[in-house]
């Protein structure tokens, strides 16, 4: 387990080469998603208005039984991290 204080000192060095790294540690954390998962997210599946996404396995294996997609709570924060890294 990660706590608070460990996450913010973690987001702080998602800087230069690691900024990348910035949007995908916030969402795993706050979310519980799978780097798949968040890799998959569009425009289309959030609400902003609600702070809802829905989430799917981003590639599906043949022959294994697919999962519904599910809802999965935004913060207001991740919201904003996403806009401002122009959400694709």
């Amino acid at each position: 387990p990660i706590t608070f204080a460990e996450l913010e000192q973690l987001l702080k060095v998602c800087t230069g080469k690691r900024e990348h790294l910035y949007l995908q540690i916030l969402c795993v954390f706050e979310t519980g998603c799978r780097t798949s998962e968040y890799k998959a997210i569009r425009k289309r599946d959030l609400n902003i208005e609600t702070q809802f996404c829905w989430v799917n396995i981003s590639k599906q294996k043949k022959n294994v039984k697919q999962r519904p997609p599910r809802r999965v709570y935004f913060s207001k924060r991740l919201i904003d991290a996403l806009i401002a890294d122009g959400f694709h």
